[in-house]
């Protein structure tokens, strides 16, 4: 998958990468912008890509789209991502996923359950004989913060925090890649979900959760 972030709009649009060589990438297009001259060949943009297990970033210009497929011509070196530390906390909840086969075509949505969160992915523990997907599109609902009396008290590792019961119903959803697996207890497996394609304000959106998850059990 690769997300390409075009400078001038601030818009952000998401594909999947079929091709790279030293001086271009090709992209598939999975998503694309209303006003479709907001892509212009010639504009610069960085695209963020997974390619032989490593996230890569590079600046690149719009060299020509036909067909939903986006052709970018590399302006910079592509490097692996700077490596970020991104604050995660022990969180269950049902989480739906579905998978993203190579072909494009998506898998029927099922549920498993979440056991952390972060900005930066997300951990998944599946049943026992579980065939799970090394790419996978998730859904899930966060709940509100809350300090009000009548709401549910959670325990986390290092403390406890209010939530209320309502939870917002905009469902986050993103597309991650399956970058760790670890057994557990009665043949359940925890694994690690890195996001590869997430819009930003989603991001963000799990992000104020955690800190405010982290500063309330501070």
């Amino acid at each position: 998958m690769a997300e390409i972030r075009v400078g001038d709009h601030g818009i952000a649009i998401y594909g999947q990468l079929l091709s790279t060589d030293d001086d271009t990438l090709t992209v598939n297009l999975l998503t694309i912008p209303r006003d479709q001259g907001m892509i212009r060949q010639g504009d610069e943009a960085e695209v963020v890509y997974f390619a032989r297990g490593t996230l890569f970033t590079a600046v690149v210009a719009i060299a020509g789209w036909q067909n939903n497929q986006l052709v970018l011509g590399i302006r910079s070196e592509a490097k692996p991502a700077p490596h970020r530390t991104r604050a995660r906390v022990r969180y269950h909840m049902p989480v739906q996923y579905r998978a993203v086969r190579p072909d494009g075509r998506m898998g029927a949505w099922l549920e498993c359950e979440a056991e952390d969160i972060g900005g930066g992915g997300i951990g998944l523990v599946f049943e026992a004989q579980t065939s799970i997907p090394r790419r996978m599109e998730v859904r899930f609902l966060l709940p509100a913060i809350s300090s009000a009396k009548s709401s549910t008290r959670i325990h986390l590792d290092s403390g406890s925090v209010i939530l209320s019961h309502q939870q917002d119903d905009r469902p986050i959803k993103a597309v991650g890649r399956v970058v760790h697996t670890h057994p557990r207890a009665r043949g359940r497996v925890h694994i690690g979900l890195a996001y590869s394609v997430i819009a930003p304000q989603e991001r963000d959106r799990i992000v104020r959760f955690v800190e405010s998850l982290s500063a309330k059990a501070a």
